[in-house]
């Protein structure tokens, strides 16, 4: 450790201009961890530049993206897996009763394509915005490729809140599977007081349009190596020093869905009964993010748009 220490800061800079993140990671770990208090500035501003380039450059996906009804069970069901372990209070009768929360995944299709835009604000020429859009910006289509999930249920009250989300960069254009490098960042409210989640516009009696849109907290930032020899995939959980600008801030998610009045079979009975219901169906799908970067510093300049 101490030899290390001995090194000039040049050769300091090469060294890290080698290193992946979760070379990164250890050695903050060692320097932070050592009995004798050690500067690891140089390995922070290293760290976040490699991340700033990814978020810049590499391809993105984003999955897992869970929306709620906000009933009074959601974020119990989302801890737990099993029903028998939904908390009892709410509910007079856990034999018979209902759960009262509902929740839907919105598993977009591999085939979905994420773009970025970047640009700064005049009251702040520190800090860049990007936004990624899903679909490209444009509204989902069920009948062009698959991008997203049609009509999902979710009841009368539909979706009034995002609890989850991960967005991943470095991911292969074909599949997940072929991923071998992947920044990967965690979103969730659970436990979060999130209000005002939505709003409503009443296009008809048959359709409204309603927007879900509020900061969503960050829970972790994970750096996933596959090992070629192996075939198993490493996980380096990064420091919080080199995303904390995100604990504080978060990410603004804002995704649109239409309610539609749909004429359906219903086979709960054991025959096909021709029924109406309301349904939801996911129109399209954002994040709003704040780089800690400026746009005069040239790293996204080259790029605004991928």
């Amino acid at each position: 450790m101490m030899q290390l220490l001995n090194f000039p800061v040049d050769i300091w800079f090469d060294i890290m201009k080698h290193l992946s993140l979760s070379d990164l990671a250890a050695l903050h770990t060692a320097f932070t961890s050592s009995e004798t208090p050690i500067d690891v500035s140089i390995i922070n501003r290293f760290a976040v530049n490699v991340i700033t380039r990814i978020l810049a450059f590499d391809e993105c996906k984003a999955s897992g993206v869970v929306f709620t009804d906000n009933a009074p069970c959601y974020t119990y069901r989302l801890l737990h897996e099993w029903k028998c372990l939904l908390h009892g209070d709410d509910h007079e009768d856990m034999c018979t009763k209902r759960p009262c929360g509902d929740s839907y995944e919105a598993g977009f299709h591999y085939s979905m394509e994420f773009s970025r835009t970047f640009c700064s604000q005049p009251e702040d020429l520190m800090t860049t915005e990007m936004t990624i859009f899903a679909n490209d910006g444009k509204p989902f289509d069920e009948r062009s490729r698959e991008p997203a999930p049609v009509f999902p249920e979710l009841g009368n009250t539909g979706p009034t809140q995002l609890v989850w989300a991960t967005v991943e960069f470095g991911v292969s254009a074909d599949s997940c599977a072929n991923r071998d490098r992947v920044l990967h960042f965690m979103w969730n409210t659970i436990g979060t007081n999130i209000e005002e989640t939505f709003s409503d516009v009443v296009h008809s009696p048959m359709c409204v349009i309603r927007t879900v849109a509020h900061q969503v907290p960050l829970e972790k930032v994970t750096w996933i190596e596959l090992d070629k020899e192996t075939q198993m995939e490493k996980i380096t959980e990064l420091p919080k020093e080199w995303y904390e600008f995100w604990l504080t801030s978060g990410i603004r998610v804002i995704s649109t869905f239409s309610k539609e009045l749909k004429t359906v079979n219903d086979y709960l009975s054991g025959e096909a009964v021709v029924v109406q219901q309301w349904r939801w169906k996911m129109t399209s799908f954002r994040t709003e993010w704040k780089l800690p970067i400026p746009m005069s510093s040239g790293l996204l300049l080259s790029r605004s748009v991928h």
